[in-house]
């Protein structure tokens, strides 16, 4: 009998390679027979040519749709919107925010008047400075210079050229009123750079800034008004407070400023009832007297309402209290959460790389926009003009070492004025962005006459044991009208608990698109998990048949080829 052969000889199971290709389709059989995608198994079942190719098309139709609709999907998961969501909500104890108050008038008159003559000639009302002289600056976008006024061309030249023909009847003195109104402002128009040159009010301003700049911190504040003075009253949550309940700063318009519940202490007061009695009430004194003439137009206070770890501003955002009125600060939170990267581009950590705050460095504040952008402008105006505008504080990092820009100096004026207008541009590069939690206060203010007729007499005991000054006032015939310029009532509370919360959520989620893909997968497959499963033990299986067929001819390479089995 002869042996079967081996290593490509015939035998009754066939050669090797056909033996392996047997195999080989077995297992593809199987897998596809068994396989729970719908259309797999029928390509496999089908007896004809037409058949398997019409249903290898459907599927291969299927498979490609699918794909189509899965790259879309990734790219509308990638493009990280997100939607807003507006909820009311509640809670029985509310946070009270930080209330900063600082009088209208930044000097006092007595306190001037103890410098010397230089000092005072700068805020004299009939000061006149010298005004830089600032080459021409190109407009912003959105202004439309207006056309030059050609030379020889005077005012009355102007008003005649728009007047047409000379105006007939009517007395002489009428048309010289209406002449002289009509040259006024059109002697203003014909000054060269009208629009773009700053006002001699605006140069005065800008002197006295620089004027305080240059001095000292403890000079500055001695100049100012104290709160000591100012203060008459004040409770919180019907509970005296003081002077000691406050934290003062410098502020470069409104001179001394102080703050109520600044949180310097790392403790924030709440409070757990709306209404008037539950809040911050002040009883203030304005001091109409120490007003310096021609430099301040308004009396009164300026209020801010902040979150107590938020630089304050009260120049911008400030609400004006008057003297004789009562006025009532109605509070309401409004909260917003927004998402960071990569759907949004808001600052997550307050607390992290603010070195260069300006405002940090001197009261150690968090991260806030508004002072970032500040502190980028200072900081750009530091290094490119050797000096730093004395509208804001000096960088602590260069303390003494640079001066306030002199607004007489016509080179340190012109490079602030540029930098003034790349910032307006966008062009600094501040990389400011918005905080991913910021809590402000929506306010709502009323107010009414004060003190009332029926109330003035016990106004006015209360005021005779303030102080010297106040008493010496309020004695004579004029009290209560002196009473009712130089006193001013403010209360600060809660309307109601009920509060705005604002959410930034991912408009499309992981859990969304794995969703959608298995909703793709079963419309055009019939596929889920478990096939999935299915083709990784099919791969499996394939690459353990090819590993053992490898196996197998390298065995059948060390037998002598000359060898024979009998």
């Amino acid at each position: 009998m002869k042996a079967p052969k081996v290593d490509g000889q015939e035998g009754s199971w066939g050669t090797a390679p056909e033996r392996e290709e047997k195999s080989l389709r077995t297992i593809l059989n199987s897998r596809m027979e068994n396989s729970s995608a719908h259309g797999v198994p029928n390509i496999q079942r089908s007896s004809g040519p037409v058949t398997k190719l019409a249903w290898s098309l459907v599927f291969l139709t299927g498979i490609s749709v699918m794909t189509w609709q899965a790259v879309i999907l990734f790219q509308t998961y990638f493009e990280w919107n997100y939607s807003v969501n507006l909820e009311v909500r509640f809670n029985r104890t509310q946070s009270f925010p930080a209330i900063t108050i600082c009088n209208a008038n930044p000097i006092k008159r007595s306190e001037l008047e103890t410098r010397d003559a230089l000092f005072q000639a700068l805020f004299d009302v009939h000061y006149v400075p010298s005004m830089p002289d600032l080459p021409d600056q190109q407009p912003l976008p959105d202004e439309q210079p207006l056309p030059d006024v050609p030379d020889g061309v005077t005012p009355s030249m102007l008003n005649n050229s728009d007047s047409g023909n000379e105006t007939q009847g009517g007395s002489s003195n009428e048309q010289i009123e209406i002449s002289e109104a009509v040259i006024d402002w059109r002697s203003r128009i014909a000054i060269p750079r009208f629009y773009r040159m700053k006002s001699v009010d605006y140069g005065k301003k800008r002197i006295r800034v620089v004027t305080l700049a240059n001095a000292t911190l403890e000079e500055r504040v001695s100049l100012g008004h104290k709160l000591d003075d100012m203060l008459l009253d004040c409770s919180w949550k019907g509970i005296p407070c003081s002077p000691e309940n406050f934290t003062k700063f410098y502020d470069s318009k409104l001179g001394n400023c102080y703050t109520f519940n600044s949180g310097q202490n790392e403790e924030q007061l709440t409070t757990h009832r709306p209404g008037s009695t539950h809040g911050l009430t002040l009883e203030l004194f304005v001091q109409q007297d120490e007003y310096v003439e021609g430099m301040t137009e308004v009396a009164g206070f300026r209020v801010s309402v902040h979150h107590p770890s938020i630089m304050p501003f009260p120049e911008y955002n400030g609400l004006l209290v008057s003297p004789g009125f009562a006025t009532d600060i109605g509070l309401r939170v409004l909260e917003v959460d927004r998402l960071p990267k990569p759907y949004g581009d808001c600052k997550a950590d307050l607390k992290q790389g603010i070195e260069d705050d300006i405002y940090h460095q001197h009261y150690n504040i968090t991260y806030n926009r508004k002072t970032c952008e500040v502190s980028c402008f200072q900081n750009e105006v530091i290094s490119r003009c050797d000096c730093f505008d004395a509208t804001y504080p000096n960088s602590l990092k260069v303390n003494r070492t640079v001066y306030p820009c002199e607004y007489i100096n016509d080179v340190e004026t012109q490079c602030m004025a540029d930098i003034e207008m790349e910032h307006a541009r966008d062009e600094l590069e501040c990389n400011c962005p918005l905080a991913c939690r910021e809590t402000t206060y929506l306010t709502s203010v009323s107010s009414s006459i004060w003190p009332s007729d029926a109330y003035e007499s016990t106004l006015i005991e209360k005021m005779v044991k303030y102080n010297a000054e106040i008493r010496r006032h309020v004695v004579g015939e004029n009290a209560s009208d002196w009473t009712r310029r130089n006193m001013a009532k403010v209360e600060i509370f809660y309307d109601e608990f009920n509060y705005e919360h604002i959410r930034q959520d991912a408009a499309y989620t992981i859990p969304d698109l794995l969703s959608d893909i298995g909703g793709q997968l079963g419309l055009w497959l019939g596929l889920s998990i478990i096939t999935i499963f299915e083709f990784f033990e099919g791969a499996w299986l394939l690459l353990a048949f090819f590993c053992s067929q490898s196996g197998n001819k390298t065995k059948r390479s060390e037998i002598d080829p000359g060898t024979k089995t009998t």
